[in-house]
C-alpha cells in the first residue's frame, strides 16, 4: 500500500516570507521601510524580493523602471519702476513651487536673465520685463518664466526752467525751448508752442506739437508718430554717429530738410511702428555723409535728393511735384514712387536705379557716370536718356521714349 502524502491544511504554518523592495538608482529614488522616495529627476529602478520559507525558496522579482521628472519653479520678474532719464533698477525676480522644504539655497545655482526691451529709453510708458533662464540650474526642477512690468514714468507736465528742456513731460510749454549737451527733451501728449532747438542732447516728440519750428544740429532724435510740427523741420551740421535717428508718422506745416547729416536716418519705414510723414512744403536731402531712406511719405511740394556721399532709397511715396535725384556719390534707388511732376535723375557719379514709378509728366535720366537702370516705369509724358556712361532698362512706357531709352 503506498505512503499518503503529506499536505497542511490551510490552517497549518508554513513560515512568512520577508518582502522587500530595493532601488539601484539611488540617486534617483531610495526606499526605507518599504516607502519610496524620490530624491532626484531620471530614470527610478526598484527590484521586489522575498525571503526563504519553509515551503518556498527565495524569490527576486523583475526590475520595473519608471521616470521621475523635474518639479516645475516658477520664476516671475518683479514689477519695478524709474523716472523717464534715469537708468534702469537692479531687476528682481520671485520663485514659486519649492517642494519637500527646497529652497534656492538648496536646491538651484545660478540666477535668470531679466531684461527689458531696448525702446524704454525712448518714451515713458510701460514696458516687459523679460524674464529667461539665464544661468539658472538644478538637479530637482525645471524652469517657467514670467515677465513683469517696468513704468517708466513722466518727470513733469512742462519743463521747469523758462527755454531749457531736461526731463519727460506731458503739458504743452508756452514758448520756444532748447536742448543741449546731455540733455534729454521728451514730450508725449504735449509739446512747446514756440521753436524747439537742439545743438545736443536728445529729443523725443511723441503725439506731441511743436507750434513753431523744429531745429536739429547736433545730438540725437525720435519724432513720430501721431506728431505735428507747424513750421519747418530742419536737420543740419550732425557729426557722424553710430545712432540712428527716425521721423515717423508726422506731420510737418512747412518744409523738411536734411542736410550735412553724418547719422543714419529713417524717414518712415513703411512699418505700423514708423509710417510715412506728410510734408506740406518741400522735403530735401543734400550733402549727407551716411544713409537715408524715405519710404512712404506724402509730399506736397518737390522731393530734392542731391550730392549726398551716402547711400540714398526713396520708395514708395507720394510726390506732387517734381523729383530730382542728381549729382550723388553714393548709390541711389527710386522705386514705387508717384511723382505727379517730372522725375529727373542727372549728374550722378554712383550707381542710380530707377524702377516701378508713376510719373505723371516727363522722366529724363542724363549726364550720370556710373551704371544707371531704368526700369518698368510708368511715364505719362516722354521718357528721354541722353549723356550717361552705362545705361540698361525695359518694361517702361510711355507717350514716346528718346535717346537712349527709345528701347526701353
Amino acid at each position: 500500500m503506498a505512503a499518503a502524502s503529506r499536505r497542511r491544511t490551510p490552517t497549518q504554518a508554513a513560515g512568512s516570507p520577508t518582502e522587500s523592495l530595493t532601488s539601484s538608482t539611488t540617486t534617483i529614488c531610495t526606499v526605507s521601510s518599504g516607502v519610496v522616495k524620490f530624491v532626484g529627476a531620471g530614470t527610478c529602478t526598484l527590484t521586489p524580493s522575498a525571503t526563504a520559507t519553509t515551503d518556498y525558496g527565495a524569490v527576486t522579482g523583475s526590475m520595473q523602471s519608471f521616470a521621475v521628472k523635474k518639479a516645475v519653479l516658477t520664476v516671475t520678474a518683479n514689477n519695478a519702476s524709474r523716472a523717464y532719464g534715469l537708468a534702469n533698477p537692479t531687476f528682481t525676480a520671485a520663485y514659486n513651487g519649492y517642494v519637500n522644504g527646497d529652497s534656492f539655497a538648496t536646491a538651484v545655482t545660478g540666477s535668470p536673465s531679466l531684461t527689458t526691451a531696448a525702446v524704454v529709453t525712448s518714451l515713458p510708458g510701460s514696458y516687459p520685463i523679460f524674464a529667461s533662464q539665464g544661468t539658472l540650474a538644478s538637479a530637482k526642477y525645471t524652469f517657467s518664466f514670467v515677465s513683469g512690468t517696468l513704468i517708466v514714468a513722466f518727470t513733469g507736465s512742462v519743463p521747469a526752467s523758462s527755454s531749457a528742456c531736461n526731463g519727460a513731460y506731458s503739458g504743452t510749454f508756452q514758448g520756444n525751448l532748447s536742448v543741449a549737451g546731455t540733455q534729454n527733451c521728451v514730450f508725449v501728449g504735449g509739446g512747446a508752442t514756440g521753436n524747439i532747438t537742439e545743438t545736443g542732447g536728445n529729443v523725443v516728440l511723441g503725439s506731441a506739437t511743436v507750434g513753431g519750428n523744429l531745429i536739429v544740429s547736433g545730438g540725437t532724435f525720435s519724432i513720430g508718430p501721431t506728431t505735428t510740427i507747424k513750421g519747418n523741420f530742419t536737420v543740419q551740421s550732425i557729426p557722424t554717429g553710430a545712432a540712428q535717428n527716425q521721423i515717423c508718422g508726422t506731420s510737418v506745416g512747412g518744409s523738411l530738410v536734411l542736410q550735412s547729416v553724418g547719422t543714419a536716418a529713417v524717414i518712415g519705414s513703411g512699418s505700423t511702428s514708423c509710417p510715412g510723414n506728410t510734408i506740406s512744403g518741400s522735403l530735401v536731402l543734400q550733402a549727407n555723409k551716411a544713409a537715408i531712406g524715405l519710404t512712404g511719405n506724402t509730399v506736397d511740394g518737390s522731393l530734392t535728393d542731391q550730392s549726398n556721399t551716402a547711400s540714398t532709397t526713396l520708395s514708395g511715396n507720394t510726390v506732387n511735384g517734381s523729383l530730382t535725384d542728381q549729382g550723388n556719390a553714393g548709390a541711389s534707388v527710386v522705386t514705387l514712387n508717384l511723382v505727379k511732376g517730372n522725375l529727373i535723375d542727372q549728374s550722378n557719379s554712383a550707381s542710380s536705379v530707377l524702377s516701378l514709378n508713376t510719373v505723371g509728366a516727363n522722366l529724363t535720366d542724363q549726364g550720370n557716370t556710373a551704371p544707371t537702370q531704368v526700369t518698368s516705369n510708368k511715364v505719362t509724358g516722354i521718357l528721354l536718356c541722353q549723356s550717361n556712361s552705362s545705361i540698361t532698362g525695359s518694361g517702361n512706357t510711355a507717350s514716346k521714349k528718346q535717346g537712349q531709352c527709345a528701347n526701353f
